[in-house]
């Protein structure tokens, strides 16, 4: 599945225009997004992508004082996935009374679920 990765630039750059941004760009066939200082970066399967439909999206945005620049290019062809479980995740601490980690941390507490009880 080859991706293509969208960099959208707002201006101005606002958490609403970010947000409903998003939404825009998840309805014309992104699945994930990432987001910069600067931009939003989307992700686009290659067999879904149709760019007259982004524009048309983009010429719609609800939103009128907002302007929105992108660009289009090939995706770095990765298993993201594969590389995330390789890393695993700092652990997530809340309230000092529950953690969240990976299976790859030494914690003398674990919550268990027995599905197949």
């Amino acid at each position: 599945m080859r991706y293509l990765q969208i960099t959208f630039k707002i201006t101005p750059d606002t958490e609403l225009a970010r947000e409903l941004l998003v939404a825009m760009a998840g309805e014309v066939g992104c699945d994930s997004f990432s987001e910069e200082e600067n931009v939003v970066k989307g992700y686009c399967l290659e067999s879904v992508f149709d760019e007259q439909t982004l524009k048309e999206a983009i010429s719609n945005f609800i939103l009128p004082d907002i302007q929105i620049e992108y660009k289009v290019e090939e995706a770095e062809d990765k298993n993201w996935n594969e590389e995330w479980e390789k890393e695993g995740f700092a652990p997530i601490i809340i309230n000092n009374n529950c953690l969240i980690c990976s299976v790859k941390e030494k914690d003398p507490y674990a919550l268990v679920a027995d599905t197949e009880g």
